[in-house]
Order: C-alpha cells, then sequence, then structure tokens
C-alpha cells in the first residue's frame, strides 16, 4: 500500500542528512527565517509533520526530524529519551542552529521536554502538541504499559510480532477511528498514518513505548523559564487540555489552545488552525 501513497506536501521540502555520532539523523527542510524542529509521534516520521509544515515554512526556516530508529534516519543500539534528545542536540549543534523552537508531537512531546530539561539554554519557545500528563487511572495504566513494552524488547520474537500488528493497515484504521481522530478519514491515515510505522524500526518501537510510559512530562518542564504552549484536539481521547491543566496547576509559564473537530492527531486533522496557532505564538 506504501508504494500508492501520495503525499503532496513533501515535495515541498529538501529531505538532508547530517551524521552524528556515528549514525545520522535524516530530516526534511524549507523556508528561511527563525528556525523550528518539529520532532514527531510514537509510530510517524518527519511526514506526519508535513501538512503543517507547509504553512510555517512560508514564514519560517521549517526542519522535521526522523528521530533516530524511525523515518530514514539510522539505527542505534538503545532508544530513550535522553538518547533521542541527545542525538536532537548534536543535530543542531551540527547545523549550527541556534534560538530555536521545538514543536512536539505525542511521543515527540517526550522528546522535546526531555531535551529541555538537558539543554535548557538551546531553546527559545517550545510548543507541545497532545503532550500526555497521567494521574489516577491513566497513572496506573501506565505502569503496567511500561512493563509490557520492557518485556516485550528483550524478545526478538515479541517484537517481531508486534511490529507485524502494528505495520498492518487495519491497525491504523482502527485505532485511527476509535482512539486518534475525531472524524474517520481513511484518506488522511493512508497519507500520512503508514509510511510512519513500515519505516520505523521495532526496537525504537517497543524501547520508545516504554520510555515513554513511564516519563512524567511535568517533572521535566517544572519551573520553565521560558514560554510554552500546549495545543490540545478538543476530542481527545488519549489526553485533554484539562487534564493536563490540572496536573501542571501554576507550575511554570504556559499558554492553552483547543482545537475544535480534532483527536490526538490534530497536526493532520486541522493543519492550517495548528499552523496558525503556532504562528501567532512564535511570532
Amino acid at each position: 500500500m506504501a508504494k500508492d501513497i501520495i503525499i503532496p506536501e513533501i515535495k515541498l521540502f529538501r529531505v538532508k542528512k547530517v551524521k552524528v555520532d556515528g549514525t545520522f539523523l535524516n530530516y526534511a527542510v524549507a523556508g528561511k527565517g527563525k528556525t523550528i524542529i518539529m520532532v514527531h509521534g510514537w509510530t510517524n516520521n518527519w511526514m506526519g509533520f508535513s501538512p503543517v509544515g507547509k504553512y510555517l515554512r512560508k514564514k519560517y526556516k521549517t526542519i522535521l526530524v526522523d528521530l533516530v530508529g524511525y523515518g530514514d534516519s539510522g539505527r542505534v543500539k538503545k532508544y530513550d529519551l535522553v538518547g533521542q534528545a541527545s542525538y536532537l542536540k548534536m543535530m543542531m549543534d551540527k547545523l549550527k542552529l541556534k534560538n530555536c523552537c521545538l514543536i512536539g508531537h505525542s511521543m515527540g512531546t517526550f522528546v522535546v521536554s526531555k531535551f529541555y530539561e538537558m539543554f535548557p539554554n538551546d531553546v527559545e519557545k517550545i510548543i507541545l502538541i497532545g503532550a500526555v500528563f497521567k494521574s489516577g487511572r491513566k497513572k496506573r495504566l501506565m505502569k503496567v504499559t511500561e512493563k509490557f513494552y520492557r518485556l516485550i524488547s528483550k524478545r526478538e520474537r515479541a517484537m517481531k510480532i508486534v511490529k507485524k500488528i502494528v505495520d498492518h493497515e487495519l491497525y491504523s484504521y482502527i485505532t485511527s477511528k476509535y482512539i486518534n481522530m475525531y472524524k474517520y478519514d481513511k484518506e488522511i491515515i493512508e497519507k500520512y498514518g503508514t509510511i510512519g510505522k513500515i519505516k520505523l524500526s521495532k526496537e525504537a518501537y517497543t524501547q520508545m513505548g516504554a520510555e515513554v510510559a513511564g516519563a512524567n512530562i511535568e517533572k521535566m518542564i517544572e519551573g520553565n523559564k521560558l514560554p510554552i504552549m500546549l495545543i490540545y484536539g478538543k476530542y481527545d481521547k488519549i489526553t485533554d487540555m484539562r487534564q493536563a491543566r490540572t496536573v501542571l496547576g501554576n507550575k511554570g509559564d504556559y499558554l492553552w489552545r483547543e482545537i475544535d473537530e480534532a483527536g490526538h492527531i490534530v497536526t493532520v486533522e486541522k493543519p492550517a488552525e495548528v499552523a496558525k496557532t503556532i504562528i501567532d505564538f512564535v511570532g
């Protein structure tokens, strides 16, 4: 199916690679001006951010990155938040990128938050889209999820089985219809929800799944000294703005935006609205 997928936005970007610490990061770039770096979600790659990127490139130098283990980036032995943030920092240093705005979606919000925790002076603004904050039953569920993926990641056969399930088109359709989307749209899923999964390494999928399940964004951004915007689809079934505000409280400088008629993958459901929200914040 992937061979028949046409994503018109990707033609607007130049795809490049940069070598970092013995491997390489694949990224797509377009536009000029202030630099924005966008970090994709758990089962995606840079192409998943292209619908938003096509608007941002008109005003900013827009970089859509493939994390290691994802897309066309290199593979490494271990995948965790510290490593992903470190590779991102090495890429920025290699490309001499400073005072950037970092944007993460879903899993990408954990990577961006870890980056800020580790390198607070290397980022100007942060935008977290669909960030998951854990409280109540969700906290207990995440502990079980973390144990599951830790166990799976130690068994080659188990990883292959799980990855085969995730790669199947029915998995995309079912999760999109009942979890990720406000209004099910098969065309959107086939465009933006399949290539990233196919190119994803099974080790990155299981190890990053465990990492995200065990991590807490609020601890990474607590007491932030720079503006952070949080964007949510109004009908996100995985997380929501109310829960995030309850967890974060008044512990930092936050701006909140909720986009109507969108779920967890608001970046492909309402890309123009997301882009406008970003532009208003970044300036």
